[in-house]
């Protein structure tokens, strides 16, 4: 089969000239946002006549990277994930443990936060439990 470009330049100048290339100068997270973008074109998003190409050229490797330096430099990774060994009742709950948690990073003991001793079996089988029926 042959081509009708000869490198990888030619090609992307014809693909300009079809108006088949789209050009990202922005920053992009390689993980969050390009593989996902790229994905959404081949699994139901677009119709393969309305399909382009990408061509990113300000790619960086996330936020992952950034929050591991910032964390040797001192600073404190506190995801919001909602501690469900509190079994809680409410949305208001969840928040409520999340602020807490925060806010005990801080050294405030508002006493919003319930901690997990490991002490109840009835834990133990709980968190058991949840481990089975996830999906790792």
């Amino acid at each position: 089969m042959t081509r009708p470009y000869h490198d990888l330049h030619q090609h992307i100048a014809i693909l300009r000239e079809r108006d088949l290339l789209i050009e990202v100068d922005i920053p992009i997270d390689k993980d969050s946002e390009m593989h996902p973008l790229v994905r959404w074109q081949f699994q139901g998003g677009m119709k393969e006549s309305e399909r382009k190409a990408f061509l990113f050229t300000n790619i960086h490797d996330g936020h992952i990277r950034l929050m591991a330096e910032a964390t040797q430099n001192g600073a404190i990774i506190m995801p919001p994930v909602p501690g469900f060994y509190t079994r809680p009742e409410t949305i208001d709950d969840i928040v409520t443990q999340s602020v807490g948690r925060a806010l005990d990073l801080f050294d405030f003991d508002l006493d919003l936060v319930k901690r997990w001793t490991g002490k109840s079996s009835n834990d133990l089988v709980m968190i058991h439990l949840i481990c089975q029926k996830t999906d790792f």
